[in-house]
């Protein structure tokens, strides 16, 4: 055997092993429930946590509304890797563990379409496209109603699907930048997504989330630049499947549910 051919066997090998190692280190994938069965396993749950998703050691990832110290919540990941899935299966989890009275939700998105299963629910206090004066005007009611809501016990959650355009609208820019500061003090909570593509030009909002959920991000510089965590790997988490959050000085890896894939999944075993 000439030096060549064992230096491309050598390679081979060393390739061989890599992968190996590599499977041996991946975490499998759980088997995940439909969201209907864990939110029913978890009836415990009181209607004030709120439910982001499964983490692997079957636990709920969920935040206390009570308690404002998270502040607004950073949804990045990817174009198409789920940050719409996630606001949804937030949505649906709200319409299983709560009442209408504990919990409302109000959207604003460039794509109400996106979002038509939500119209006639009881939780609903609104679906509003982007830039319209519906927008505005919701921004800016929900804004006067922190004022004046001492006592109450009920919340409500903000969806802003999509930064980049929301950050273009005139009026009603104050009162989301207000919601967004000081909003889970005062009952509104802010779940608000971007593009991590957009972060430079949307720098100036980083400011207002002090939480951040990650999902997909394949451009490390980016990962690290939203993370604040230089060896963060967002590139390897599943899109449309997994996100992960802030946990001590780690990440804390949760999976998304629904019913129609898990459901589709247990019928394809």
């Amino acid at each position: 055997m000439n030096n060549l051919t064992q230096l491309d066997s050598m390679i081979e090998s060393l390739a061989d092993m890599a992968l190996a190692t590599k499977a041996l280190q991946d975490e499998p994938k759980p088997v995940l429930p439909p969201l209907s069965k864990a939110l029913a396993d978890f009836s415990y749950l009181p209607s004030d946590a709120l439910f982001l998703g499964l983490a692997a050691d079957g636990l709920p990832v969920l935040l206390d509304l009570h308690d404002p110290t998270p502040g607004a919540l950073l949804i990045s990941a990817d174009a198409g890797s789920g940050k719409t899935a996630l606001l949804n299966m937030v949505a649906r989890s709200v319409e299983i563990l709560s009442g209408p009275d504990d919990v409302q939700f109000g959207v604003l998105t460039p794509k109400p379409e996106e979002w038509n299963e939500f119209l006639d629910s009881e939780h609903c206090a609104g679906i509003f496209e982007t830039g319209t004066q519906d927008a505005a005007n919701f921004l800016i009611s929900l804004s006067k109603w922190t004022h004046s809501n001492k006592g109450q016990t009920g919340f409500v959650l903000l969806f802003v699907d999509d930064l980049a355009a929301a950050s273009t609208m005139i009026e009603g820019q104050q009162d989301l930048r207000w919601l967004l500061a000081r909003g889970p003090s005062r009952h509104v909570w802010s779940l608000v997504t971007m593009n991590p593509s957009d972060g430079l030009k949307l720098f100036p909002w980083l400011d207002f989330f002090r939480s951040r959920v990650l999902g997909c991000i394949e451009n490390p510089l980016e990962a690290g630049a939203l993370s604040g965590d230089a060896e963060a790997k967002m590139g390897e988490l599943i899109p449309n499947e997994e996100f992960c959050i802030r946990e001590g000085e780690g990440w804390l890896k949760f999976w998304l549910l629904d019913d129609e894939r898990q459901q589709a999944e247990e019928n394809r075993e």
